[in-house]
């Protein structure tokens, strides 16, 4: 049995130890040879690897819902509405993860073959997170929280308003610019610097930090952008909004399982050439 079934297996482990472990990595390797009885010298290296055993799902992302942590209702924290409305839907439960630096996480396992008995590896893991910084700066806490996940940018999925889309409006977008949105840029920024964004095109799917894009409209004045991005949202938005952020969801969830089913085929290709 793999490291990494085992320490999902085990009852007395919490469900995201082995995230805590990986995030601890270098002040803790104490915690690390308690668990895991590995060297100072391997004991990342040797963890990564667990984390990508191939026992366990191999189709495995990270949706990040932007906005300001500690103001959840205005109309720029609608990424994390996003997740909310979604995660409370699913019955998962947040952690924190990374104290301040970090952020609350969740994940779950699902299943886009719509085959019966199939392979634990066609099982798609996803993750959840909700970075605690302001949006212009929180690209260092998504950037550290995929490191320790072992995720690469082409695996990690943005939610953010968007003023360039009416109201209840929503979209995929499957790379690109950051069309001047200050959250996706810190994220790029930081997710490059970490050396988490793929050297080559080729070595992807061809989408790179796809982002769900949800409407908020643009107000009438440039200069009415801050306060109107930062306000709450009025009484009037909420039930468009609501009805927005579902749609966007179901957009995103059919946005990967469309990227697993490509993937899945594409790798029994290649099984039946060799």
């Amino acid at each position: 049995m793999s490291l990494f079934r085992a320490l999902r297996l085990t009852a007395q482990i919490p469900q995201l130890l082995l995230f805590e472990i990986q995030t601890t990595l270098s002040a803790s390797v104490g915690v690390i040879k308690r668990y895991l009885g590995y060297s100072t010298e391997e004991s990342e290296s040797r963890i990564r690897m667990a984390l990508m055993d191939n026992e366990g799902p191999c189709h495995r992302f990270m949706i990040v819902g932007l906005g300001n942590f500690p103001h959840p209702e205005t109309r720029h924290s609608i990424g994390m509405k996003a997740l909310d409305n979604f995660t409370t839907k699913l019955g998962l439960t947040w952690e924190n993860v990374q104290g301040r630096q970090g952020g609350l996480l969740c994940r779950t396992e699902m299943d886009f073959t719509g085959v019966e008995g199939k392979d634990e590896k066609e099982l798609t893991q996803i993750y959840f997170f909700k970075p605690k910084s302001l949006m212009n700066i929180c690209g260092g806490n998504v950037a550290r929280t995929a490191k320790s996940l072992g995720l690469m940018s082409d695996s990690i999925y943005l939610i953010h308003d968007e003023l360039d889309l009416a109201l209840g409006k929503v979209s995929i977008k499957n790379g690109g610019s950051a069309n001047g949105h200050r959250g996706v840029l810190s994220c790029m920024s930081d997710l490059k610097s970490r050396g988490l964004w793929p050297k080559e095109v080729a070595d992807t799917d061809g989408i790179i930090l796809p982002r769900l894009r949800i409407g908020i409209d643009r107000p009438a004045s440039k200069s009415e952008i801050i306060p109107y991005v930062l306000g709450p949202i009025p009484s009037h938005e909420i039930k468009v909004t609501e009805s927005a952020v579902e749609k966007g969801m179901d957009l995103l969830m059919r946005h990967i399982a469309d990227r697993v089913k490509r993937r899945i085929q594409e790798t029994r290709k290649q099984t039946d050439i060799t």
